[in-house]
């Protein structure tokens, strides 16, 4: 039976391709009254981009970007995407591909390459480097919910480290390496994946290290976004971010531990919330977290 909702469902897959600058679907009488002919009308853009920025953030200081993408290589909606970011607390390279049908079924798989280096001075008297590559694969177990595996490897310096430093980062000091398996639960009701004006979205993700390398830990996260329509243009949305991470044997590192404020706290300097050593002043990052935000976005 013709089903109204499930024909906007795909015409919101359609255009959350990001191949097309608008998709209109209409439907009209069929050849009989049980049939109907459905009319998907697309606008075309280009899926290839390059992209240069530049700005100013009181977090970051000055920030510059430049990136190459191309999100239907060789037309076969494959994503490449490499790309340099430097700012004045961070410089980071990456490189990432995905193949949406992978063994030409609803898999998404691809891998990630990066290195970041950071300058966490300010906030915890070191600076970090990480650098390595993750492995990924995606695929839905039902029509809004999804499922994500990943295999991480990755190698974390604790670098110029200060000399009145807190004595549990100064015990850090040093290269570590993190080899993890994660995986995630995505459900999704939102109406629109680009710009969404009601539904929700629940992401839950789980974390474990040690399937060889240096470090072992369980890191647990759930966000929850809704949206909800005051009027036409104006959307209210509210969301909660939550975490938390065990040692297993060993106590977590500075570098898996949570860190509030800047970005995901705004009004607070970056790790401004938290513990901190009390002779160094030192952010030392928590075992738990959560952080509420709500938001109403209008034109103007």
């Amino acid at each position: 039976a013709f089903d109204t909702a499930k024909l906007q469902a795909s015409r919101r897959k359609v255009r959350g391709l990001g191949f097309f600058r608008d998709v209109q679907v209409s439907r009209e009488a069929g050849s009989a009254p049980d049939r109907s002919i459905v009319n998907v009308d697309v606008q075309e853009q280009s899926t290839g981009e390059l992209s240069f920025g530049l700005g100013f953030s009181t977090t970051d200081g000055p920030i510059g970007d430049i990136s190459i993408r191309e999100r239907n290589l060789l037309g076969r909606g494959q994503d490449l995407r490499a790309g340099v970011s430097v700012s004045g607390r961070s410089q980071e390279i990456d490189l990432s591909f995905t193949e949406p049908a992978f063994l030409e079924r609803d898999i998404a798989a691809g891998f990630d390459v990066f290195r970041q280096t950071t300058d966490l001075q300010s906030e915890s008297s070191f600076d970090s480097k990480e650098m390595g590559f993750a492995l990924r694969v995606g695929y839905p177990l039902t029509d809004n919910l999804r499922q994500r595996l990943t295999y991480t490897l990755r190698e974390d310096t604790i670098e110029n480290v200060a000399d009145d430093v807190s004595i549990f980062i100064a015990q850090q000091a040093g290269t570590d390496f993190t080899s993890s398996v994660s995986h995630a639960l995505i459900y999704d009701l939102r109406d629109d994946i680009i710009d969404p004006s009601e539904g929700y979205r629940v992401t839950i993700e789980q974390t474990l290290a040690g399937f060889g390398g240096t470090k072992r830990y369980l890191k647990n996260t759930v966000n929850y976004e809704t949206f909800y329509p005051f009027r036409d243009d104006i959307v209210g949305s509210f969301g909660i971010n939550q975490g938390f991470v065990v040692g297993i044997g060993k106590d977590v590192g500075i570098g898996d531990r949570f860190f509030v404020g800047g970005n995901n706290f705004r009004g607070f300097e970056p790790a401004g919330i938290g513990p901190r050593d009390k002779t160094s002043g030192d952010a030392l990052g928590g075992n738990v977290f959560y952080v509420g935000t709500a938001e109403v976005r209008f034109p103007i």
